[in-house]
């Protein structure tokens, strides 16, 4: 299958990808849980995975790994067997780490993410242990060292506390872990494959073609589609909320406009016969509707941003003490900002026409008669 999947048109590379679940990963005293994939070293490098230090796998790899961002970040101080043992937190004259060494902080989580604290795992040797369970022979555990060749660049994902081993290494933990021979595991296959097409206008046709093989398929086009339907969907919401909301605002300033013809109806009177036209009055009132309408805007421009200003913060508070990166959920990019204020500014100007055409056709001496 995975030979077939090469020749579809338009891909790059498909690397089969066998996973090994969750493992201890040990590093002096340090450790943290992980979850382990086996991957072609020879196609792995044709993914042209984004490194953040270090390489990728590659041909002839047998006893490396490559870690995810998030790896150095996650390790907790293993405790000592002395006694009754305790938790190493690396107080004062509790065996601090080794000065090589950066010892990431702790909360009730694990790391404290957010901070520059990671332990330096680049070119180390790691201890990765597995265990199995079988009827017959009961539970044991196998630990299998290998050097950290490269650290993958942060993707916001779960691949960032992910362990990247060679393909061989991954089967040979399979077949112990499995209790099976290597025809027998080879012939189950793989769980998934990792394909790179070449370009991301070819990922639909691709997808196809692989599910026309009878295989489900996912891509992070599907993703963003998803979250733009979404996305529309709650814009049109806000916009149809936005819009009521105008309405009645137009309705707003068309009523305070009318309200100011009847409590001005003199001072209208006396401009018409000191020489105003009825030019200068349609402006007047439309200056001040549009006036009222430009300080709406800006008002209601000022209230928005102060809420996204607090989502953000109220969002980010809430990941970053789960353990995740601080989030922007909401922001007010400056071309909507210029539009909202245009925007209302021209709302005000419609709603004054009528109250502008109409203080014009004031008769000057009913109005100065008018108190």
């Amino acid at each position: 299958a995975l030979r077939e999947i090469r020749q579809i048109d338009g891909v790059a590379a498909a690397a089969p990808i066998l996973f090994l679940g969750g493992v201890q990963v040990t590093f002096g005293r340090y450790r943290t849980e992980a979850t382990v994939m086996g991957i072609d070293p020879v196609e792995g490098e044709k993914l042209e995975v984004k490194m953040a230090a270090g390489r990728y796998l590659c041909r002839g790899d047998h006893r490396a790994v490559v870690v995810g961002h998030r790896i150095p970040e996650v390790f907790q101080t293993q405790a000592r067997t002395g006694g009754k043992g305790r938790r190493m937190s690396g107080k004062p004259g509790q065996h601090p780490p080794p000065t090589e060494e950066l010892t990431p902080p702790q909360n009730r989580y694990g790391t404290k993410h957010g901070t520059k604290a990671r332990v330096n795992l680049l070119h180390k040797t790691v201890s990765l242990g597995f265990e199995r369970f079988s009827a017959e022979r009961g539970e044991s555990t196998k630990t299998v060292r290998v050097r950290v060749v490269g650290v993958m660049a942060e993707t916001g994902g779960q691949n960032d506390l992910n362990l990247v081993i060679p393909l061989k290494t991954a089967r040979d933990l399979h077949h112990w872990r499995e209790g099976v021979t290597r025809a027998q595991a080879q012939s189950r296959g793989y769980e998934s494959a990792k394909v790179k097409v070449k370009g991301p206008e070819m990922v639909e046709e691709v997808q196809q073609e692989i599910e026309r093989l009878g295989f489900s398929s996912f891509s992070m086009k599907q993703m963003l589609q998803a979250v733009g339907t979404l996305s529309k969907i709650v814009q049109v919401i806000l916009g149809g909320i936005g819009g009521i909301a105008l309405l009645v605002a137009s309705f707003g300033i068309m009523n305070t406009m009318i309200m100011s013809i009847y409590e001005r109806t003199r001072e209208i009177g006396i401009l018409k016969v000191i020489g105003s036209s009825v030019g200068d009055i349609k402006r007047i009132f439309l200056f001040e509707a549009g006036a009222i309408g430009f300080a709406g805007g800006v008002l209601g421009l000022l209230v928005g941003w102060t809420g996204t200003q607090l989502i953000n913060f109220a969002a980010s508070a809430f990941i970053v003490r789960a353990g995740g990166n601080p989030v922007t959920v909401a922001y007010v990019p400056l071309w909507l900002a210029l539009f909202a204020v245009g925007f209302t500014t021209l709302v005000g100007l419609v709603a004054g026409l009528y109250p502008a055409v109409r203080a014009a056709r004031l008769e000057p001496l009913t109005a100065i008669r008018q108190e």
